[in-house]
């Protein structure tokens, strides 16, 4: 992996659809959340990736979409979200998750990449970063 420049990398929060009432489901949300966010740390170099919720969920992991955690974690979230350059939605629910459309509110700007492959993401951040770089 080689940088492109040795500007500040822009800074992209990653947000993924986790929360279902199944912890299954739960739990494999989880695990592509990773899977993706770890393709695209690989295929964005000039991005400086933030997913907080992460280690939330590992350290206040709950069953189901609305534990008593959720509003402290949207809370963060948000803002987290209102420090970043952009936020970048993926996964498989069409415009986001309730909650990853709350985290868009707070955005300064969106890139709606769900029901996207990674190659997919990788090429729209890549090219809003050649955009908003100097």
């Amino acid at each position: 992996m080689t940088l492109s420049s040795d500007l500040e990398p822009v800074v992209a929060y990653f947000a993924h659809p986790v929360g279902d009432p199944d912890p299954a489901v739960v739990a494999r949300n989880i695990a592509e959340a990773r899977a993706f966010l770890g393709l695209l740390i690989l295929a964005c170099p000039d991005v400086a990736w933030q997913a907080p919720w992460l280690p939330y969920l590992d350290v206040l992991r709950e069953d189901g979409e609305f534990g008593p955690n959720r509003a402290r974690g949207m809370r963060d979230n948000r803002a987290c979200v209102r420090r970043c350059d952009v936020l970048v939605m993926v996964g498989r629910v069409p415009g986001g998750s309730k909650g990853m459309r709350d985290e868009a509110g707070a955005a300064s700007d969106t890139l709606d990449c769900t029901g996207m492959e990674v190659g997919e993401v990788a090429e729209i951040v890549n090219a809003f970063v050649s955009a908003v770089t100097p």
